[in-house]
């Protein structure tokens, strides 16, 4: 069944493309057979009646260059004789012709059936109707937009900067009748729009390549442009290129500068705008602290009220999600920055590295944050890469969570699948790590074995010790217990 589906729909194929259309004195032939008559009546115009002359519907055919296509736009405007139905199709070239009435023509009869042995088919035409317009026209009226406003650019250029190539191919450029200054340089080479190589290279005083040019293999005189920042466009030149030809040129550094493209150092300074742009962004994506006012509590109980600072994190400036160096020793989360104002009202800052035991903690929305000073212990010991460098030092600030009799949870800041629980009685804290292996809290047990009944709930597997809620409430047990 499905052999004989599959012949029956290419038969129907090869029947409909293989019909022979042509156009003999105004009439439409199908298989040589008289079925309509068309008219062009004005260039890209094109009439369609009965063979009685009664006129069914017309075509116009619309074309228009795009700036950011190497390729025209070409479109059909098909409508009803009096202009009250209308519909867009593309034009496409199914038959070998140089003759835009015919390759029209073949088109309606082979892709949309309007044309049979029994004349103009109007339910074909219906659905070329339901198709409505909008799907090409926008895009040509905004294209249309797109080149006025480009010429009145270009316009606007030539007024007030009037570019020029010097013999030596350097760009200069006047400002509002001012003496003219170098604003960069050009170069052109022999090429085709069969080579891969560009044509030309436009620089600016930074040496900066700001715009690269080929020509294009979509059209004579039709250019590519690529710009340093990623941008493409394409445009017809007046000119033809050669390597000497200094109108071309000019036109062309006319044309770059009008897309925006003013050389001289904008595009150093454009890079730097988007350097610190993305930096702010990493910033505001990081769990650093900059300058949040707060308070810093040494471990002799020294207290200095400022602005904290703390870096726990490299900034990801280009979003690849690596926050921590993996390989080398670095000093992230250990320590933080306060500034302040001493008994004479001058700036100060401290710093203090978390190895020595300190707490500081940050105003934030809904109160404040604090920070403690850990040294760990465990089988997810933080950065064991600072434990094989020179420092030995493993003391970083964790989160405070939960604060309680003789027991304290806290959180890695960056790395929140990192678990501390710290308790009065032990100088070190133990990491639980809720990406590692361990299963039955042997760890955990240990660290808190002077109370028995913790210890059998946690040996039990009453708790997920890799889950907050549990760890707190397991922090709270502790703290009430008495052995």
């Amino acid at each position: 069944m499905k052999k004989q589906l599959l012949f029956v729909l290419l038969f129907i194929s090869i029947t409909i493309f293989s019909q022979d259309v042509k156009i003999k004195k105004e009439q439409v032939l199908l298989n040589n057979i008289p079925i309509a008559i068309v008219k062009n009546p004005y260039r890209d115009h094109y009439e369609y009646s009965k063979l009685n002359g009664e006129k069914i519907f017309q075509v116009d055919f619309k074309g228009i260059m795009q700036s950011t296509s190497p390729d025209p736009l070409y479109y059909l405007i098909v409508q009803s004789a009096d202009g009250t139905k209308k519909g867009e199709i593309p034009y496409e070239v199914l038959v070998t012709s140089l003759n835009s009435e015919r390759i029209i023509t073949h088109g309606l009869a082979v892709k949309y059936n309007v044309f049979t042995s029994q004349g103009i088919d109007t339910n074909a035409l219906d659905k070329i109707y339901e198709k409505g317009t909008g799907t090409f026209s926008d895009i040509a009226v905004q294209a249309k937009t797109d080149a006025g406003e480009i010429n009145s650019k270009i316009n606007g250029i030539t007024a007030n900067f009037n570019p020029k190539i010097t013999n030596t191919n350097e760009i200069i450029a006047s400002t509002f009748g001012s003496a003219a200054k170098i604003i960069g340089r050009i170069n052109m080479i022999p090429c085709s729009a069969f080579d891969s190589k560009s044509c030309v290279s436009i620089y600016d005083l930074d040496g900066t390549l700001v715009a690269s040019v080929k020509e294009s293999k979509d059209g004579h005189r039709k250019y590519e442009v690529n710009t340093y920042d990623g941008k493409k466009f394409f445009y017809n030149s007046k000119e033809m290129y050669t390597p000497s030809n200094k109108f071309f040129a000019q036109e062309l550094v006319t044309r770059v500068m009008a897309e925006g493209y003013m050389l001289a150092h904008q595009a150093k300074n454009d890079n730097e705008k988007v350097r610190v742009a993305r930096i702010d962004d990493a910033k505001q994506r990081s769990v650093n602290l900059y300058g949040i006012p707060g308070f810093v509590i040494e471990k002799n109980g020294t207290k200095t009220e400022g602005n904290v600072t703390v870096y726990f994190q490299q900034l990801d400036v280009n979003n690849t999600g690596e926050v921590l160096p993996t390989e080398v020793a670095d000093k992230f989360g250990q320590v933080v920055i306060v500034k302040y104002l001493n008994e004479k009202n001058q700036p100060r800052s401290k710093t203090i590295n978390a190895s020595t035991g300190a707490q500081f903690c940050v105003k934030t929305s809904t109160g404040e944050t604090c920070y403690y000073g850990l040294d760990v212990k465990g089988e997810a010991m933080k950065k064991l890469q600072n434990l094989n460098s020179l420092s030995f030092n493993n003391s970083y600030y964790y989160e405070l969570l939960y604060k309680g009799r003789g027991i304290s949870v806290f959180q890695d800041p960056v790395e929140k699948q990192k678990l501390v629980i710290k308790i009065d009685k032990d100088p070190k804290a133990l990491m639980l790590d809720r990406n590692s292996s361990d299963k039955d809290g042997a760890r955990l047990a240990e660290y808190l074995k002077d109370c028995k009944s913790v210890v059998a709930d946690i040996k039990n597997n009453s708790f997920n010790i890799r889950e907050i809620d549990n760890l707190i409430q397991i922090a709270k047990e502790y703290g009430e217990c008495r052995n």
